[in-house]
């Protein structure tokens, strides 16, 4: 009996510590309706294309018939088994004269809670290039923003204009295999949503070609188990700080001093958050030593980013207010 106990609550703590996937429907295994045409990425609840003018994001399922061509493992960009499951998505990051004609596919899910400020994060999906593409690419990226991104924009390239923060830039040509990718970032604070696909024109996208003649003048990547999960063993204090930021007292009973040096930045202004990601305190720094007053706010640990005037991190660390 004892070594029983001992051995359940050894996996209730092991439970306790894996960090959760904020991707919902990771493997667009959940659908409402069995795909059946071009564009139906929305099936695979709840994930959408944010391109809804030139793109067709496609979603593939073995419940669908293999006449419609889009099932799986046949379908229209060619043969390959689920990564796991029975379902996957495609995205297309490349098309020829791409720019022209608006060809991009990407696609967009709304996480299942908000990035954290100055956490770490890890991302990993897996994709396999389609027998029916004419080439294999570089640059399949991913993109976390606050907000939704959405356009219906018949003039322009569809996205072409985010920075991604995660990008693959060799070109894959394995057509039998799944590669997985996989990368980490530190989050501003407030991320909510993620697309995947190509954000950087033609002209610093590689391309590789298979020499033959094949129907899609382009490329067409499976995308399966896609994944972003918290590094619960780094964080905070490891961020590459662009400007030395130094807090004082800290902890403090409320009253902080923030002073920056050696600043190559137009510094723009500070945002403090607590535990639960709730902005506390917001002001904007025009000069090199600040005083934070947080007097009103409950004893704890807080995170401050000071971000420059384009809204990028420059520096994030936590604070203690302990009285």
């Amino acid at each position: 009996m004892k070594r029983v106990l001992s051995f359940s609550i050894v996996l209730f703590f092991c439970n306790c510590i894996v960090a959760q996937n904020l991707v919902p429907n990771p493997g667009f295994e959940v659908y409402d309706t069995c795909p059946n045409s071009t564009g139906q990425i929305t099936y695979a609840v709840p994930w959408f294309q944010p391109c809804t003018t030139f793109s067709f994001t496609h979603y593939y399922n073995a419940c669908a018939a293999e006449s419609t061509l889009f099932s799986v493992p046949h379908n229209v960009v060619g043969w390959q088994y689920a990564h796991t499951g029975n379902a996957y998505a495609t995205i297309s990051p490349y098309c020829e004269n791409c720019e022209k004609n608006k060809g991009r596919e990407y696609v967009e899910v709304k996480l299942l809670d908000t990035l954290r400020i100055g956490k770490k994060y890890d991302v990993s999906f897996f994709v396999s290039l389609g027998d029916s593409s004419q080439y294999g690419s570089s640059n399949i990226q991913c993109y976390f923003s606050k907000n939704i991104v959405q356009s219906s924009n018949s003039s322009l390239p569809c996205l072409c204009s985010y920075k991604p923060q995660i990008s693959y830039d060799t070109v894959i040509m394995d057509t039998m295999h799944w590669t997985n990718i996989k990368g980490s970032f530190t989050a501003i604070g407030g991320e909510h949503y993620l697309t995947i696909g190509n954000f950087l024109p033609d002209s610093n996208t590689k391309i590789d070609s298979f020499n033959i003649v094949q129907p899609q003048l382009g490329t067409g990547y499976y995308l399966d188990d896609v994944s972003v999960m918290e590094d619960t063993l780094t964080g905070v204090n490891e961020i590459q700080n662009k400007s030395e930021t130094i807090v004082f007292p800290n902890p403090s009973s409320g009253i902080f001093n923030l002073k920056i040096s050696n600043i190559e930045y137009q510094i723009s202004n500070i945002e403090i958050y607590n535990v639960l990601g709730e902005r506390v305190y917001q002001a904007n720094l025009k000069q090199n030593t600040t005083q934070i007053n947080l007097s009103n706010q409950s004893n704890g640990i807080y995170y401050y980013k000071v971000v420059d005037d384009q809204g990028n991190l420059l520096s994030a660390d936590k604070i203690v207010i302990i009285r």
